[in-house]
């Protein structure tokens, strides 16, 4: 039987998967944060995913600080600031007649369902939710739902519990070592390959290729691999 004759969920990740760069840099970047800064939290993030919380106060300092922290600047950055990488949107295209789709992300959940939108992806799940006050116009604060490395693997349990389907079912597409608790669940794991080492490094890396099921350069070799 054919790989894509068993698969019934394929999900991706979003930064560096399905878009080029990073939607937290850039929306660092536009809310005051020094690429010095942002460096320190990403370290902070390789050094141990537990920093996460860390993190999320130190934006949230820096965003509730920054004058223009309202839901309008934010969306902007995000919406109209990033690109698909190649061969990502005639993929899902194709992909969605076949495969029930889902994007399992740590980006900011304004993104991540706007991205799942924008593709018609019918599932969406973020780990990083910006919060507003009740008028939903200024920031307040950023609420993380956990580790991203373990809470992807939780998610797509969760997905596979409402729609009927196990993780011999499942393919994952990811790009770093964020997505390794998410490899490690779904049973096809694909490792997207680029050039981008903000959130690997080269150990990091090496150790994804070897426990990685199959390994892209490209959208279209999904296509290779399901038939």
């Amino acid at each position: 039987m054919k790989i894509g004759e068993r698969i019934k969920l394929i999900a991706f990740d979003i930064d560096g998967t399905l878009t080029k760069g990073y939607s937290w840099y850039r929306l660092n970047k536009a809310m005051g944060i020094s690429s010095q800064e942002d460096n320190e939290m990403v370290q902070l993030l390789k050094a141990s995913e537990a920093n996460v919380f860390k993190v999320a106060n130190r934006l949230k300092h820096y965003y509730y600080h920054f004058p223009n922290h309202n839901k309008k600047h934010m969306e902007s950055v995000l919406f109209n600031n990033f690109e698909y990488n190649p061969q990502v949107k005639k993929t899902i295209t194709s992909l969605s007649k076949k495969y029930l789709l889902a994007v399992v992300s740590g980006a900011p959940h304004l993104f991540v369902r706007y991205i799942a939108e924008q593709l018609k992806i019918p599932i969406w799940r973020s780990s990083h939710y910006v919060l507003f006050d009740k008028n939903g116009y200024n920031f307040v604060r950023i609420w993380v739902e956990g580790e991203t490395l373990k809470l992807k693997p939780l998610f797509l349990e969760s997905i596979g519990r409402q729609q009927g389907i196990g993780p011999n079912q499942m393919m994952f597409v990811g790009d770093s070592f964020g997505d390794q608790g998410a490899f490690d669940y779904a049973t096809y794991s694909v490792l997207y390959l680029h050039r981008d080492g903000r959130m690997n490094t080269d150990d990091m890396l090496d150790k994804l290729k070897k426990e990685v099921k199959f390994k892209i350069n490209n959208f279209d070799q999904l296509f290779d691999i399901l038939n």
